[in-house]
């Protein structure tokens, strides 16, 4: 075969091309054509191109001074020196980075199936595949090393919803200005988790208010109202009503009023033991199941209280 050393510019009449043959000066492996102004840059069918793949510190530069697309019809990898290893459209070695203005500002764009990215400096958004420790998959947001950062986010009308501060307490403004709910780690100096700070009145029962919990709700320490606590009593949402009969005055001998520690304060209460009701009163304990410990409902007790009045007087007025 024979070989040609150009001292000159190559040109081509219109519509023809340079071809590279195999070793057999047959095939057609690789094309480079010109042609009206468009470079085709092609592989032989099914084979890969490879662009300064011998030089790492070579730089490929597509469209560079224009403003037309760059289209693939073939999946992207970046990274990888094995076409098997890219399994999507378009893929990144592990721990790769796809980065927006990644040096000035210091921030990017992750988007990663490892479970971290090399850089802690800057802001990131991770969106993880399978994690290094499961296989539940989930969205980081990070805003860096960086004491005033905040994550925000903002719908509707782009006004702001939801922020989380440098601190970690994090407000939610359903209307996009009155903060409703507010979960910081403290007000002045008192420490206050949760702050509800909408002074809406409650319109019913299980709806409206300031906060509402549809469903039951357990507090494990001390809980104060500033306000008046009441329970649904009204008729209307009641059935099977009949008035206590009999003699309530023997059935509360055998309940003790005791004043105890709880095992883990030295704070003295005052109250009842729940076992004590089981046996005349077990609608007044709460037994979840057979491993939970017992809670009474103190409040219900007033109208056993009231009971016991009631057959008092009577017995005074006889």
């Amino acid at each position: 075969m024979s070989r040609y050393t150009f001292k000159d510019d190559i040109t081509l009449q219109e519509g023809l091309s340079i071809n590279y043959l195999d070793s057999t000066g047959v095939s057609r492996a690789n094309t480079l054509r010109v042609n009206a102004g468009i470079t085709y840059l092609s592989a032989k069918l099914g084979s890969p191109l490879y662009i300064n793949n011998t030089i790492s510190t070579s730089n490929l530069y597509l469209n560079m001074s224009g403003g037309s697309p760059v289209i693939s019809r073939s999946r992207m990898g970046f990274g990888f020196e094995n076409a098997g290893d890219i399994t999507a459209d378009i893929t990144v070695r592990k721990r790769g980075i796809i980065g927006t203005a990644s040096t000035t500002p210091n921030s990017f764009l992750g988007i990663t199936g490892g479970y971290d990215l090399t850089s802690t400096s800057g802001s990131r958004i991770i969106l993880y595949g399978n994690t290094a420790i499961g296989t539940s998959g989930s969205l980081e947001l990070y805003t860096g090393f960086n004491t005033q950062g905040s994550i925000r986010m903002y719908t509707g009308d782009n006004s702001l919803k939801i922020q989380v501060n440098n601190s970690g307490s994090t407000f939610f403004t359903p209307d996009g200005s009155n903060i409703v709910l507010s979960v910081r780690s403290t007000i002045g100096s008192f420490n206050v988790p949760l702050l509800v700070t909408d002074t809406s009145q409650s319109i019913g029962v299980g709806t409206g208010g300031s906060f509402t919990v549809n469903g039951g709700a357990s507090v494990t320490k001390d809980l104060y109202v500033g306000g008046t606590m009441t329970s649904s009593s009204d008729a209307r949402l009641k059935k099977e009503i009949t008035e206590l009969s009999g003699s309530y005055l023997d059935l509360i001998n055998d309940i003790r009023t005791v004043k105890y520690k709880f095992k883990d304060s030295e704070n003295v209460e005052y109250g009842f033991i729940a076992q004590d009701f089981i046996e005349n009163f077990p609608e007044l304990v709460r037994i979840p199941d057979q491993n939970a410990y017992y809670t009474l409902d103190y409040q219900k007790m007033t109208v056993i209280l009231l009971k016991c009045i009631k057959e008092l007087k009577d017995f005074l007025s006889e």
